[in-house]
């Protein structure tokens, strides 16, 4: 993802997804834990992060290989009925935050 991406960040919440980890786990969508400290596939256990955590260190929390930070609102809306698909996964994601792919 790249930074040009970060300038269009609303100033909420955002969940980690993490796309890494995610692919081998029974097929369900891991989002980083608060803190930065581990895995939850419920998101309500999730940690929140700011737009200015995420513009600080684009690389580590929104890479668009390994993370990917998800807005809030998109994230609660979505993440209940969504299995993660690694053949769509990252686009399906963009989609709904309005991104385009590059």
């Amino acid at each position: 993802m790249s930074k040009s991406h970060l300038n269009d960040l609303p100033e909420l919440g955002y969940y980690i997804l993490s796309l890494k980890h995610s692919p081998g786990y029974a097929g369900q969508a891991l989002w980083w834990g608060p803190n930065d400290r581990g895995y939850v596939e419920d998101l309500n256990k999730a940690g929140l992060y700011t737009k200015a955590q995420i513009e600080e260190q684009p690389g580590y929390y929104n890479d668009g290989t390994d993370t990917l930070a998800i807005l809030e609102s998109v994230a609660m809306n979505e993440s209940r009925s969504v299995r993660y698909a690694p053949h769509r996964n990252l686009d399906w994601w963009q989609e709904r935050m309005g991104k385009d792919k590059t």
